[in-house]
């Protein structure tokens, strides 16, 4: 009898133990499983990149991009034509924004739309230092402008899509994807006006003949630069440059008001570049010799005279044209600037008001 009531308590200890286990065990699943649940949220909560769709991008801005062939004649019969893109700013008044240089002289200006229409224009005015121009379609019918975006909000790495016509007509709104890889670039190049340093945003997204006006969007379909020049050497690939689509407003808003660009003047011409080696042979430092003072320049109110040598214009050190092009351009009209001068063998400051 007492050996059937141990047997009978075993057994019930045993059945409660084999339930408590169980009960732990379901607990420590429901525990397992609602840690899952909560990191499986977390993931699907996690956003990487900038979630582009590159052709709902394209399909809503290509119609904005424009061919622009640039025609001349001789004796009647068409001699040369050169072609590029252009980015349509206004519907309304059809405005085009392109480079100078894609719409530079005086031929007939030509231009494609996306579907398909070929219409005249004009040109409104042109800048080549900052190698930006405006013209006007004569069809203004059922046009779309571009977003403009906004230049100190762009960023490294982000995305870029160059829209544009890459050597001639037969390929036409080509786009190319890359990224933005550099900002505030500075390059020299050569203009109708001699040579000039540019700020630019620097892309890999392929630039050619052709894409020169044409636009660069980033992912939310706005325009970020204008496409201007890529670096064509043996073995560089995926370097080319576009102009900041600040530096396009500004331009641009002064040509549709006044159709051309005031640049301020200094007043002085007949400059040398003095360089290394033509300082260290005649003694003298280095910087632009002045030829001449222009009469009733800002140059000659301020006390520069002939024989001079501009070695700074505020803390820049001034060595090139280029440089003191940039230096002249990046103040307005009516500026105050200090300007070091080399003279007699003495180093000056005058305060010059730019005319």
């Amino acid at each position: 009898m007492k050996n059937a009531l141990k047997l009978l308590l075993a057994g019930i200890i045993g059945g409660l133990i084999s339930l408590l286990a169980y009960q732990g065990i379901l607990t420590i699943m429901n525990q397992e499983t609602s840690t899952q649940n909560k990191n499986t949220e977390t993931v699907h909560e996690v956003k990487v990149g900038e979630n582009v769709s590159i052709p709902d991008v394209v399909a809503n801005t290509s119609s904005t991009v424009v061919q622009i062939v640039n025609t001349s004649q001789s004796g009647g019969n068409l001699s040369s034509a050169s072609i590029g893109s252009g980015v349509i700013i206004d519907n309304t008044n059809g405005y085009v924004v392109t480079n100078y240089h894609v719409i530079e002289g005086n031929g007939d200006l030509v231009v494609n739309l996306s579907d398909g229409r070929t219409t005249k224009a004009t040109r409104l005015g042109g800048d080549p230092d900052s190698d930006i121009a405006v013209i006007q379609l004569e069809d203004k019918s059922n046009l779309k402008a571009i977003k403009l975006g906004d230049s100190p909000k762009l960023k490294v790495g982000q995305t870029a899509i160059a829209i544009g016509s890459p050597l001639g007509i037969e390929l036409a709104n080509t786009v190319t994807v890359g990224v933005v890889s550099a900002l505030d670039r500075e390059i020299s190049v050569d203009t109708s006006n001699g040579k000039t340093i540019l700020t630019v945003l620097q892309t890999d997204a392929a630039i050619n003949p052709g894409n020169s006006g044409g636009a660069l969007i980033n992912s939310s379909g706005e325009l970020i630069a204008i496409n201007s020049v890529k670096i064509a050497a043996s073995g560089v690939e995926g370097i080319g440059f576009a102009i900041p689509v600040n530096t396009v407003k500004v331009i641009a808003d002064e040509i549709i008001k006044t159709g051309n660009v005031s640049r301020p003047q200094l007043g002085i011409a007949q400059m040398v570049e003095i360089g290394d080696a033509m300082a260290k042979y005649y003694n003298t430092s280095k910087g632009i010799l002045v030829g001449e003072v222009l009469n009733n320049s800002a140059a000659a109110k301020a006390g520069i005279q002939k024989g001079d040598i501009i070695t700074k214009i505020g803390d820049k050190e001034i060595t090139t044209f280029e440089q003191l092009k940039q230096a002249i351009y990046s103040h307005k009209s009516g500026d105050k600037v200090k300007i070091t001068l080399y003279r007699n063998g003495q180093t000056t400051e005058v305060e010059v008001t730019l005319s």
